[in-house]
């Protein structure tokens, strides 16, 4: 009778017989199940061959588990903004375990840039949840701060546009974060993007100026911070050093005083650029918001304090006259009063007619 053939235990068993009694291997085995049941055999098979479980389990190997695990997900597109979200401030945690974690995750949304952003991207069109854009919107800021100009290649121009069509949704969160990313975005910017940006600064500065007085604070204050970052693309030299004064950190900041300083500014150096102001001005004061509405009407004031009216065929003063009449009529007594006050001031200067 032969005798029995014990078979020795397969590499993955042997490794694993390593991992008994550690904690870890619970958690990876949990996560193997999970992903067994979304029933992706290709990702699963290549897990399984790169011996990506036995890396995970063991605390020596871990770093290099995470890194095979995020590599072969964001492939599969299975990186959700959550788990970008949650996992990247794991680098400045004060817990080891978490710390190593987080940075093999970060070179891998490094080496895997292209995967990483197209995923974020492109929830940021999702139109049913305004969550997972958030989520998006913050896991972006988080990733472009690891990032350069040259690693968000094409994916910059779609980027810029869908950023800057939250800037005022009525989401205070959603704003918020778009004013943080276009700020980030400004500070990306170097060599190739830079005429690009700079045209969609020059159709979004309007609205920043306007936001500086958002009816919430705290993203009034975001759009502070990106005003100043983007500033500079307009060109504006001459008032850099005038902007840099309003709107330095220590001093509090005078909407009204501002604005006068660009109109002034603008009305003898760059008259193209102040239409442009005053005919997006001029599209807020069918804002959602009332103080934006207000901000609106005293800003096409200013305007009209700073130019000589009669050169400026650009300036539709019957238009404007609408415009004011129907702000009169505002459910806002603030509005009601800005929008009499301007009639009767560029009235008693002769400068609209009925």
């Amino acid at each position: 009778m032969p005798l029995p053939v014990i078979s020795s235990p397969s590499l993955g068993q042997r490794d694993r017989q390593h991992t008994e009694g550690n904690p870890c291997r619970f958690s990876v085995q949990a996560l193997e199940s999970v992903l067994f049941k979304v029933g992706n055999a290709r990702l699963m098979r290549e897990l399984r061959e790169q011996r990506t479980w036995i890396l995970l389990e063991n605390p020596q190997t871990h770093h290099e588990g995470v890194c095979l695990l995020v590599s072969v997900l964001l492939k599969s597109e299975l990186v959700t903004p959550e788990i970008i979200q949650n996992l990247l401030p794991w680098v400045n945690s004060p817990t080891e375990n978490y710390r190593v974690t987080g940075t093999a995750f970060l070179a891998q949304v490094k080496k895997h840039k292209k995967f990483l952003l197209d995923i974020l991207i492109g929830a940021l069109h999702d139109i049913f949840s305004s969550e997972v854009i958030g989520e998006s919107m913050k896991a972006l800021a988080k990733v472009l701060k690891e990032l350069k100009e040259k690693d968000i290649g094409s994916s910059f121009r779609d980027l810029t546009q869908q950023i800057r069509t939250y800037f005022d949704d009525e989401d205070d969160a959603l704003r918020s974060v778009a004013f943080v990313l276009f700020g980030i975005l400004a500070q990306l910017t170097k060599k190739k993007w830079k005429a690009y940006f700079t045209e969609e600064v020059r159709k979004s500065w309007v609205t920043l100026l306007l936001h500086l007085q958002d009816p919430n604070p705290q993203v009034s204050m975001k759009c502070r911070a990106t005003f100043h970052l983007c500033f500079p693309f307009l060109g504006l030299k001459r008032l850099q050093h005038m902007i840099n004064k309003h709107l330095d950190d220590t001093a509090e900041l005078n909407p009204t005083e501002l604005q006068e300083d660009i109109c002034r500014h603008l009305a003898k150096e760059n008259l193209e650029l102040l239409q442009d102001l005053y005919k997006t001005t001029l599209t807020y004061f069918y804002s959602s918001w009332e103080g934006i509405r207000a901000a609106a009407a005293k800003l096409a004031g200013i305007i009209l304090e700073h130019i000589d009216i009669y050169l400026m065929k650009w300036l539709y003063r019957g238009y404007l006259l609408k415009y004011l009449r129907v702000l009169e009529k505002d459910p806002s007594p603030t509005v009601q009063l800005v929008a009499t006050e301007i009639i009767s001031d560029i009235r008693s200067g002769g400068v609209l007619e009925e």
